[in-house]
């Protein structure tokens, strides 16, 4: 038998074998079953996942690292240069989280955060007036990019994830995310023009228009260029 109860979400998964109940996952998570038992793990920046079970304790480890995108380091240059706050969040253990975060010169980074814990950290900056962009990619982001201002879901992620995410990179680049904000900024400008275009002409032509100071076909020939200007 396998389950994977709620509070255990993101952590791992338990199961019964013959009688004796095993856990796969987080260390936290599998030392708790069996507290008896020494679950000690190297500090460094490998990911852990520990099996155990609740009568003879850890059984077996496994340790994975991961390895940086060539465009995240420029990337998160390019957010520094703009003044944008930028701050990692992780579920992984702090000796990965902190190795990643001196490689990419970040300052601000949170290590063995749950779905939760992600979602209560971005709800916090919310509250105290922040925008904030989530850009993810495991079902254990699903949550936070669903609850951010705006969400970027890589390619590569998973299905939950992408779903959950307001945009989706099918490039799976991030250096993407630069050239986002850039479009998004020159969207931003041409439509203010174009209102304070519409404002002006509306403001000036309109009581002219009422007073009778302009002839209908002038009226109509102004209309015409005003929507081939904006």
């Amino acid at each position: 038998a396998i389950n994977n109860a709620g509070q255990s979400i993101g952590l791992g998964v338990e199961g019964e074998v013959d009688g004796e109940r095993f856990r796969l996952g987080a260390p936290s998570y599998v030392s708790a079953l069996c507290p008896n038992h020494s679950c000690e793990l190297p500090q460094d920046k490998l990911q852990w996942v520990l099996l155990a079970s609740e009568q003879r304790g850890p059984l077996m480890r496994f340790a994975f690292a991961d390895s940086l995108r060539q465009e995240a380091l420029p990337l998160i240059q390019y957010l520094k240069q703009h003044d944008i706050r930028i701050q990692l969040l992780s579920g992984d253990q702090s000796g990965a989280v902190t190795a990643v975060a001196s490689d990419l010169g970040l300052s601000e980074f949170f290590a063995g955060r749950s779905p939760a814990d992600k979602l209560s950290h971005i709800k916090a900056l919310q509250a105290s007036g922040e925008h904030v962009l989530m850009v993810g990619d495991g079902i254990n982001d699903a949550p936070v990019l669903a609850g951010a201002d705006v969400s970027v879901a890589m390619a590569s992620a998973t299905e939950l994830a992408q779903t959950r995410g307001d945009s989706l990179l099918l490039n799976d680049n991030l250096s993407s995310i630069a050239m986002i904000r850039d479009l998004a900024l020159k969207t931003r400008k041409v439509i203010r023009q174009n209102i304070t275009w519409a404002l002006l002409y509306n403001g000036l032509a309109l009581p002219l228009a009422a007073m009778a100071l302009v002839p209908p076909w002038a009226a109509a020939l102004g209309m015409s260029a005003s929507s081939l200007v904006v």
